[in-house]
């Protein structure tokens, strides 16, 4: 009987790598970034969480509650995103879309 629940609790979690799209996750965003001075530390911030709150829209919230890896994915997929977004901003910037195929 064990032996059949991990059985079964192990087919029910093998499509899970196999997702190519993520439920939770929207496919761009577009940020506004023109409006800040980003040479202040207000600036920053302000960026910052706006560019933290589109990663999550773009790589998932939430994912923990699927799978555990899922949620590493999708926080790897934030980093990445932030970083590339990060790079793309320079000035005169209005604003920049957020995806999580950057």
């Amino acid at each position: 009987m064990r032996l059949h629940l991990v059985l079964a609790f192990g087919l029910a979690l093998a499509p899970l790598p196999a997702l190519a799209h993520n439920p939770l996750a929207e496919d761009s965003v577009t940020t506004r970034v023109g409006d800040l001075d980003l040479s202040t530390p207000a600036g920053q911030r302000v960026f910052t969480a706006r560019l933290t709150r589109a990663a999550k829209a773009v790589c998932g919230n939430g994912a923990y509650r699927i799978h555990l890896s899922m949620q590493r994915k999708a926080n790897q997929c934030r980093a990445e995103v932030i970083a590339d977004a990060r790079a793309r901003v320079t000035p005169g910037t209005e604003a920049v879309v957020i995806s999580a195929a950057h």
